[in-house]
């Protein structure tokens, strides 16, 4: 099992120099090489409640334009299908002619002193039930009593004696007639009321004369009375007048189809938006770098984009390095640097759930750590599932398990793969694949064979990554976490459920696992980083 010693002595050249910098004066603060904070952090401006629900926005939106648009175009199809109806209004002005005062030096009927009272009396008077009959007869053509009723609506205009007289048909003309009669009609109604309480007080006055001497002076004086209540009745206005007559609109009031739409389209905007927060409270899954760090508790060491390219690479090895896997770069230079006084040399790789791409994660890892020169060993501990032979078209028949089982030597059994191009060195990645699964797959990797082959790898290779099955599928990986130096969990947004992130961790707490941190898989790395690579052309 020899290995290139210049590959171990350039690494070790490296690590020496690491050791002769001043350790960090706060060492509890790791950093990227960009600069970032790799601690649990939040930023302390009030963007972030804005980003949160533009990113519930951006998935959800199918939902809310959904509602939106079915809210909009239904109300937009039912206002148009209702009758449009016309409105006309004739103004009422009420005051006292002062034609009592005139004849007898004060109002021949009892004031009001209560303005507000008044103002609506006026208005339960003008929507009287006679006021509509006799209306009805006017107007002619078949319109009712009932049908003026329900179109003619009285309101007041502030505190003013204005009493505005609406009706609304949908025959524009005859909503004009019907306004303009209606006013009418109580004009006259409350003449003929007021000309009737005269005519009664000119009556008694008339019976009083009845038996008096003629010629008398009080005899005179009721003639006198009679005659001046005679003229007041003759007089009488109804205290009303017509101020505005109503013209024949040409506009429809009713429906407004513009409007209406707008406010069903707001209201399904709103909807959506409360079925887009309910299905993210009922969605258990992470969606955000943030809520794997609140339930991780631990620092973010990469965050890889969603890419079919990133998918397809364990199979590419050797293979000119594609923007994509630049963050596992970042992951491994993050590793070396997590601990300068004790350099991380073996790595355990799981996630929470199955697909969240913890294999894709180890292969790529690894081959960054080769590419820089380290001697790396990738070993492939998931022997439920094995995928990494078939993946990178490994052409071997032995594994780690054949190897656990006595059935061959450590060096039949691991597969270097050459790499190198026209901008990197040569270089080789080793792999140790599963082998054929064996029937009990946690008896053989919580051997005391299994802590052996670990121990004695560690003293031939610069890394060691070790690829297992996802915590929430199988307890495999629990045997192996203190045989490394750490653990490196991997999240995907959109797949991993918080649930199962949290009893990872509860996991690794209860068992003094060393996480190490998290690799997020279908995050967006931060602009800075973006725009770090954009327009990077290799030297």
């Amino acid at each position: 099992m020899s290995r290139d010693p210049s590959r171990l002595r350039r690494y070790e050249s490296d690590a020496a120099d690491l050791h002769s910098l001043e350790p960090d004066p706060a060492p509890q603060s790791y950093r990227d090489p960009l600069g970032r904070p790799l601690t649990h952090t939040r930023e302390q401006s009030g963007g972030g409640a804005l980003r949160t629900f533009a990113a519930l926005v951006r998935r959800r939106w199918l939902v809310i334009v959904l509602c939106t648009a079915v809210a909009g175009v239904g109300t937009y199809v039912l206002t148009n299908r209702e009758t449009p109806k016309y409105s006309a209004t004739t103004t009422l002005l009420f005051r006292d002619p002062g034609l009592s005062s005139e004849l007898f030096g004060g109002s021949a009927f009892s004031p009001s002193t209560d303005p507000m009272r008044e103002a609506a009396t006026n208005l339960k008077l003008v929507t009287s039930g006679e006021v509509a009959e006799a209306t009805a007869r006017a107007v002619g053509n078949g319109v009712t009593a009932a049908q003026v009723a329900e179109d003619v609506r009285a309101s007041g205009e502030g505190n003013s004696d204005l009493v505005s007289v609406t009706a609304t048909d949908p025959d524009p003309a005859r909503s004009a007639a019907i306004a303009n009669e209606y006013a009418r009609q109580f004009i006259a109604q409350r003449r003929e009321a007021d000309r009737s309480k005269v005519l009664e007080a000119r009556d008694l006055v008339v019976t009083q004369l009845d038996g008096m001497d003629t010629d008398s002076p009080e005899a005179e004086n009721l003639r006198r009375r009679a005659d001046e209540l005679l003229t007041l009745a003759a007089l009488q206005t109804g205290n009303a007048e017509i101020v505005q007559l109503a013209s024949t609109p040409t506009e429809p009031s009713s429906p407004r189809v513009k409007r209406t739409t707008m406010i069903g389209a707001a209201f399904g905007l709103l909807i959506g938006l409360g079925i887009a927060l309910l299905l993210e409270q009922l969605d258990r899954r992470l969606r955000s770098i943030e809520q794997v760090e609140d339930l991780l508790e631990a620092p973010i060491l990469g965050t890889v984009p969603e890419n079919r390219s990133i998918g397809r690479s364990i199979g590419d090895h050797g293979a000119a390095r594609i923007p994509e896997l630049e963050p596992f770069d970042t992951v491994r230079t993050n590793l070396r640097y997590l601990d300068i006084e004790r350099p991380i040399s073996s790595v355990l790789v799981t996630s929470a759930q199955p697909n969240d791409g913890k294999t894709t994660v180890a292969w790529n890892v690894a081959e960054a750590a080769a590419r820089s020169g380290a001697s790396v060993l990738l070993i492939e501990a998931d022997l439920r599932r094995p995928g990494i032979a078939a993946a990178a078209n490994l052409q071997t028949r032995v594994g780690l398990s054949s190897v656990l089982a006595n059935i061959c030597h450590i060096e039949d059994a691991i597969v270097e793969l050459p790499g190198g191009d026209d901008v990197n060195e040569s270089y080789a990645l080793d792999v140790l694949p599963a082998g054929p699964s064996p029937p009990n797959p946690l008896g053989l990797l919580e051997s005391s064979r299994m802590r052996q082959l670990i121990a004695d790898l560690k003293t031939h290779y610069d890394l060691i990554v070790i690829d297992t099955p996802p915590i929430a599928a199988a307890a495999d990986a629990i045997p192996l976490i203190h045989d490394v130096d750490g653990v490196l969990a991997v999240v995907r947004l959109g797949n991993t459920r918080r649930e199962a992130l949290v009893s990872l961790r509860n996991q690794f707490a209860n068992v003094g696992a060393p996480l190490l941190g998290a690799v997020i898989n279908g995050g967006k790395p931060p602009a800075s980083y973006l725009d770090s690579y954009r327009g990077y052309q290799p030297s």
